[in-house]
């Protein structure tokens, strides 16, 4: 069975379909700010429970947004001494697998540092490293993350209409 998730501003749809590419249930959630994956989740395993669907059965998953991300790479900071490790060939398996999950929805622009597509696919993050913010807001924060000693702090890039990147593109990542 197929989990296949539409992420909206204020709702997020759910449907499972069987292998036959049959719809046997789909549901609409409300989406907040203060929600967290965990909610979704419980409430996707309550709502799962009630219909008789087994969670288990379920061996794929689809998900689609309204948005995309526009990435400057020249404004990402890396730790000292990746480059070096990075050129000489030194990078994570998981990070060559995370790169060719995303080859299918991410543009590389022309002019890139050749090994920008794997440095950007690091396996070794521990997630949390990216917070999304108003663009008239994101001057504010960068201001209160130094005052708060938080480093390393930068504006990479922004969110951008799905419809302004070409079709399938979710990432785009610019020089």
């Amino acid at each position: 069975m197929l989990l296949a998730i539409d992420v909206g501003n204020t709702q997020t749809q759910f449907g499972v379909f069987d292998s036959a590419g049959v719809l046997i249930s789909d549901w609409r959630l409300s989406t907040h700010r203060e929600q967290t994956a965990d909610d979704l989740g419980g409430h996707m395993r309550s709502l799962l429970q009630l219909e008789g669907i087994d969670a288990k059965a379920i061996n794929g998953m689809v998900a689609a947004s309204g948005v995309a991300a526009r990435l400057r790479f020249d404004d990402i900071p890396f730790m000292d001494g990746v480059f070096g490790l990075i050129e000489s060939g030194i990078a994570p398996g998981g990070s060559h697998r995370n790169l060719s999950s995303a080859e299918g929805y991410t543009t590389w622009s022309d002019g890139l540092y050749e090994h920008a597509p794997i440095l950007l696919a690091d396996a070794q993050t521990s997630g949390g490293l990216l917070i999304s913010v108003a663009s008239e807001k994101a001057a504010e924060l960068v201001s209160e993350l130094e005052i708060s000693g938080v480093q390393p702090r930068a504006v990479i890039g922004n969110i951008v209409d799905r419809t302004e990147l070409n079709d399938g593109v979710l990432i785009q990542v610019e020089a």
